[in-house]
Formats: structure tokens, C-alpha cells, sequence
């Protein structure tokens, strides 16, 4: 890439929605490095001798559970001198076999990307990808694990404010006295509400 600011967009529509195999693998060629690592929160592929092909291979399955991949590019920011590239976006991915199931809904995955780069024969390659996305967000994007994972951070947040009530009245952590009894309150109307 001679200017990563604006060829990330169509970097990551050629790596991650490419129209068909033959584009992404050249995609991946044309950006990554050889040696390039990848780490998502659902899988990790080391910088190695040629990890790049398992790189692809990732993406490859990706592509081939999701039948349409659009990106919502929020936000790219670049310091030249780290090499480092971060990009936010809001990816909506269209499953393949169950999209029939969603009745036209599609997801929409926040994002956080971290491109590490570095000068290859005059233009930046990509020497490693980290995807930063929350667990909740990949969870919602499955239909079936949606009310689960919102069960699990409405007990999570119960369990918190709980926790936190037991210190105060223990004495082991406790904010100023005003603080304390609008605390008390909150967790009444909390415990309250159905």
C-alpha cells in the first residue's frame, strides 16, 4: 500500500467480502506479508514461515459460512512512524445457511482492528492483524446465543452491584456517605424491577 489510510477500506472488502475465492487469496497476497499473524478472539494464527497461507485459510472458511461480508468503516488512523494502522468498523455479515432462519436480519459486529505494518520494496504489507471484538457482540450475532449472552452480562452487572453493596456495608471499600445511600437506592429499585 503506498497510502494504508485510504487502500485499508479496500483491503479489508477484498480480504474479508471478497466476490469470490481467486480475489481473496490475491487480496491476501498483495497486502499481507508472508510471515503475517492474526489473532481474533476465536482463533490465533503465529507469525511463521509462510503462516500466511493459514491466514487464508481462515478467511477462506469465513467466506465460505458467510455468503455477503459489508463493512462500515467508522473510523482509520495511522502513525507512520510505529507502523501501526487501527481501524474501526461495523462489520455485517450474512450467514450462508441460515440466513433463510434470520428473516432478512443481519448482525452488525463492532470492530476494533490493529494493523501492524512494515516497508516491503517501497510499500506497506501488513505484518500482523489483531481483531478486538467483544465476546457479547460475537454472540449476538447468532440468533440462538443472543438471549444467553445478554443473560450472562445482566447477571455479571447483578452480581457486580452486589458484591460492591457487600464491601461497603464490610467496611472494605466504601465511597463517601452520599454516594453510599444513592447506591443503596439504585440496588433497592434494581432488586425491585422485574
Amino acid at each position: 500500500m503506498n497510502n494504508p489510510i485510504t487502500e485499508i477500506v479496500t483491503a479489508i472488502d477484498h480480504c474479508a467480502g471478497a466476490r469470490n475465492a481467486d480475489e481473496q487469496v490475491t487480496a491476501f497476497h498483495r497486502y499481507f506479508t508472508t510471515d503475517a499473524s492474526f489473532l481474533h478472539p476465536l482463533c490465533y494464527v503465529p507469525s511463521g514461515k509462510d503462516s500466511r497461507k493459514r491466514f487464508i485459510g481462515i478467511f477462506l472458511f469465513y467466506r465460505s459460512v458467510i455468503s455477503k461480508a459489508t463493512f462500515d468503516i467508522t473510523s482509520v488512523a495511522f502513525n507512520e512512524e510505529k507502523g501501526m494502522l487501527y481501524v474501526d468498523l461495523i462489520q455485517m455479515p450474512s450467514f450462508r445457511v441460515v440466513s433463510w432462519l434470520l428473516w432478512g436480519w443481519t448482525p452488525k459486529v463492532p470492530m476494533h482492528i490493529i494493523f501492524h505494518l512494515r516497508k516491503e520494496d517501497g510499500k506497506w504489507r501488513i505484518d500482523s492483524e489483531e481483531d478486538v471484538v467483544q465476546p457479547l457482540s460475537i454472540l449476538k450475532a447468532f440468533p440462538p446465543f443472543r438471549p444467553w449472552a445478554i443473560a450472562w452480562y445482566f447477571l455479571c452487572e447483578v452480581m457486580g452491584l452486589l458484591n460492591a453493596y457487600i464491601f461497603m456495608i464490610l467496611g472494605i471499600w466504601r465511597p463517601e456517605e452520599h454516594i453510599h445511600r444513592q447506591m443503596k437506592k439504585d440496588f433497592k429499585k434494581m432488586k425491585n424491577s422485574p
